[in-house]
C-alpha cells in the first residue's frame, strides 16, 4: 500500500510539473518565437503582439470574448480551423498557431503592411477597410498607417506598442 501511495505522489507531481509548464508564461515566450520563425513572421513584433494581448498568459479572455495569449475571437480561429473546438483556443501551442496563421492571412490581404495587419488583427479587416476606403489608401509595405487610428484609441495604443 506504501508503494502505490508513493507511485501515485510521484505520478501526481510529475503530471502537474508538465502542466505548470506547459502553461508557464516563460513557455510561452519560447512558444511564441518558435511559431513566428514555423510562419515566417517578424519574430520581434510578433513577440510584442502576443505580450500586448495578453502577456503571454493562456488563460485569458477579454470582455469581448477574445481566448487565449493570442487573443482570438473563436469565430476568426474557426475561420482558420474549421474543425477547432473552443477549449483548443487556451492551449497555447493552439491559439499559437492560430494567431500567426490569422496574422499571415491579414499580411497577404495588407500587402505584407504590418500595421494594417496588426490593426485588422485589433479592430477587424472590415474596419480597417472601411478606414482605407475613407481616405483613399494606396497601400505601400513598408509604411507605418498607425496615424490613421488616431481616433480609435484602443487600436492606436495597440499599434504603438508594437510597432514602436
Amino acid at each position: 500500500m506504501k508503494k502505490l501511495t508513493k507511485s501515485f505522489i510521484i505520478a501526481q507531481f510529475v503530471l502537474l510539473s508538465v502542466i505548470i509548464l506547459c502553461f508557464n508564461p516563460c513557455t510561452n515566450q519560447i512558444l511564441t518565437l518558435y511559431y513566428a520563425k514555423k510562419y515566417d513572421l517578424n519574430k520581434g513584433l510578433f513577440y510584442r503582439q502576443i505580450k500586448t494581448e495578453s502577456y503571454f498568459r493562456c488563460f485569458v479572455k477579454s470582455k469581448k470574448g477574445a481566448i487565449g495569449v493570442g487573443q482570438i475571437m473563436y469565430p476568426t480561429a474557426t475561420y482558420m480551423r474549421p474543425d477547432l473546438k473552443k477549449w483548443e483556443l487556451y492551449l497555447p501551442w493552439t491559439n499559437l498557431d492560430i494567431s500567426c496563421r490569422y496574422l499571415q492571412h491579414l499580411l497577404k490581404n495588407y500587402s505584407g503592411n504590418y500595421s494594417l495587419a496588426l490593426a485588422a488583427y485589433n479592430w477587424g479587416e472590415k474596419n480597417v477597410n472601411e478606414k482605407l476606403r475613407e481616405n483613399d489608401i494606396k497601400i505601400e509595405n513598408e509604411k507605418n498607417y498607425t496615424y490613421l487610428f488616431l481616433n480609435v484609441r484602443e487600436t492606436y495604443t495597440y499599434l504603438t506598442k508594437i510597432l514602436r
